[in-house]
């Protein structure tokens, strides 16, 4: 990691923003100049200090984690900083997914990038917002929710009877989320540009989230799961898209 990055012409401009819900179920090795932290996110994004304290001062960082069990230590520049087991979360998701993430007005720069370990098949997540990017959809033509029936407490619900939303994942198999409800109606589901299946998202009383498709096996490659209103309000919740482990076996 470096700190001391001069900004470049090319750096990011956009004002886009994380979606808080990138700020849930997950636990995270904070740093910023002069400090680290060991945190918990729960399921509504409170935190959970685990544990934090000064770093020396320097520029770059070669930051080392090792999981065995249920313990962790993290190294900084080869000095041992902290070890021990995190706390169980129920909300937590055994994803099997690392990942970096930089806040507002900060740039840093990776060097090396290494996993060592045994293969597991990745869960990933996708809401709403990805489906309606992938289909250049308008904002203004949708209803944001915060609502308990989706699955992550968010969604979107469309506010014309012609509606179009489209998740572009890379995975073997995937399966769909969303509640139904008296506003909904009938969505038609397509995969790969080939129509797998309508759904009658139609219930006399709102129900929760739930699967109401899910492909079989596929080539774990690039996909396109497209959603087409064909009555009634669509409401688009998650997508949650399942990786080949042998896709990623480590070599």
């Amino acid at each position: 990691l470096d700190y001391a990055a001069p900004l470049s012409p090319d750096a990011p401009s956009s004002d886009a923003t994380l979606h808080p819900l990138m700020r849930t179920r997950h636990a995270a090795l904070e740093f910023s100049r002069g400090s680290w932290r060991l945190a918990l996110y729960d399921a509504t994004g409170r935190e959970t200090e685990i544990a934090a304290a000064r770093l020396p001062a320097a520029d770059r960082f070669a930051v080392r984690l090792l999981r065995h069990g249920g313990s962790l230590s993290v190294k900084v520049n080869h000095q041992a900083l902290w070890t021990g087991s995190i706390p169980t979360d129920p909300s937590f998701k055994r994803t099997g997914v690392l990942g970096l993430r930089v806040e507002t007005n900060t740039q840093m720069r990776v060097g090396k990038f290494r996993i060592r370990g045994q293969a597991r098949s990745a869960r990933i997540d996708f809401g709403a917002g990805e489906a309606l990017l992938g289909a250049a959809e308008a904002a203004a033509d949708w209803e944001e929710r915060r609502d308990p029936l989706f699955r992550f407490g968010s969604g979107v619900v469309s506010r014309q009877p012609v509606a179009r939303a489209k998740w572009n994942v890379v995975g073997g198999r995937l399966t769909l989320f969303s509640p139904r409800g008296p506003e909904f109606g009938a969505v038609e589901v397509r995969l790969d540009g080939r129509m797998v299946a309508v759904l009658d998202l139609y219930t006399d009383r709102p129900e929760g989230s739930r699967v109401v498709w899910q492909s079989l096996k596929i080539k774990d490659d690039f996909h396109a799961l497209a959603l087409i209103a064909r009555s009634g309000r669509m409401p688009v919740d998650s997508l949650e898209v399942l990786g080949d482990q042998d896709r990623y076996r480590l070599k």
